[in-house]
């Protein structure tokens, strides 16, 4: 439904810099420890808050080639694709709002398992390369916003298509994305 709007707006030198150059990035857990610590200091953020009516907001709020953060705000019904992170892993922080999150499972193209999760406030998640989700905003608990972590830094993202007969369909590949 919704297209990303993509925009830089860092966040300010000093704290996270220094936490986030030391981190650990080894386990799924260190990402979610990383997304749950900024996304608990709206202070780091807060001046990067956008919604649009139309599209789904994505701040890039720091970026080298191991990690990027983002910042994402989810105005009343957006969603993303299924999508991968190209090869990323990474975690997310629910900082307000409802998500709702569609996991497939496949192997060689074939669904193999479909699982859907509720994503509430100051909970976080996290996933590894081969991951393939979507992400839609439940309009009925306000506006969303989340906090991203991706480790390396996210490339070509592939969109994906679940067909009735249970396979997955790449809708195309090598496209710079602001996946979810």
């Amino acid at each position: 439904m919704a297209t990303d709007l993509k925009d830089s707006t860092p966040i300010p030198k000093g704290w996270l810099d220094e936490t986030l150059i030391a981190a650990s990035l080894e386990t799924l857990e260190d990402l979610e420890q990383i997304v749950t610590t900024v996304g608990r200091s709206p202070w780091l953020w807060g001046h990067a808050v956008t919604f649009d009516p139309e599209r789904r907001s994505h701040r890039v709020l720091y970026k080298t080639p191991h990690l990027e953060l983002a910042l994402f705000g989810w105005a009343a019904g957006q969603d993303t694709t299924f999508h991968d992170h190209g090869g990323a892993s990474g975690a997310a922080f629910v900082c307000s709002g409802l998500l709702i999150e569609d996991t497939v499972d496949a192997v060689d193209g074939q669904v193999l398992a479909q699982h859907t999760h509720t994503r509430r406030p100051e909970s976080a998640f996290s996933f590894g390369p081969d991951y393939i989700h979507r992400v839609r905003h439940d309009p009925d608990h306000g506006v969303a916003l989340s906090i991203h972590v991706y480790t390396p830094a996210l490339s070509d993202s592939v969109d994906y298509e679940v067909l009735p007969d249970l396979t997955l369909r790449a809708l195309g590949a090598g496209r710079q994305l602001q996946p979810a």
